[in-house]
């Protein structure tokens, strides 16, 4: 079975687990449609902190954070999690600190740079300032 690879950002994850959110139909339907399509979502440990303390700090609720958690770690889960090595991390602040008008975090960086290092050329994200930037990169934004 061929898989096609996709980086995902926290903010598709935080949309899922929390119900409340106002994309979150949109993204369930998105991502049921890509795991039918053999998609395999690559994350790294910066984008699973953001996960993880955006949901706890929004919630008040460890329990959905842990959750968060388990959902990315979960035996057969489609969501990869890359280790931080230092050729990822290397890449993350190079894209940071060269960046000619700063507009991205370097969790950000971290997602294009994951991307680049592995030819992965799409980024599934509801960040509108990332969304602008991707191009710069060679990469495309996911619809």
């Amino acid at each position: 079975m061929t898989f096609n690879n996709i980086i995902i950002d926290a903010n598709i994850v935080i949309s899922l687990v929390n119900k409340q959110d106002s994309s979150r139909n949109k993204v369930v339907q998105k991502l049921k449609k890509l795991e039918s399509e053999h998609v395999r979502f690559f994350l790294n440990p910066l984008i699973v902190s953001e996960i993880c303390t955006v949901v706890l700090l929004r919630s008040k609720n460890v329990s959905l954070a842990k959750k968060a958690y388990q959902l990315l770690t979960a035996p057969g889960s489609n969501y990869i999690i890359e280790k931080l090595d230092e050729e990822l991390e290397q890449e993350t602040y190079r894209i940071f600190t060269e960046q000619a008008k700063p507009k991205l975090s370097a969790t950000d960086c971290s997602l294009i740079a994951q991307a680049k290092l592995h030819g992965i050329n799409n980024i599934f994200t509801l960040d509108q300032t990332l969304q602008k930037e991707l191009g710069k990169y060679g990469l495309r934004l996911l619809t």
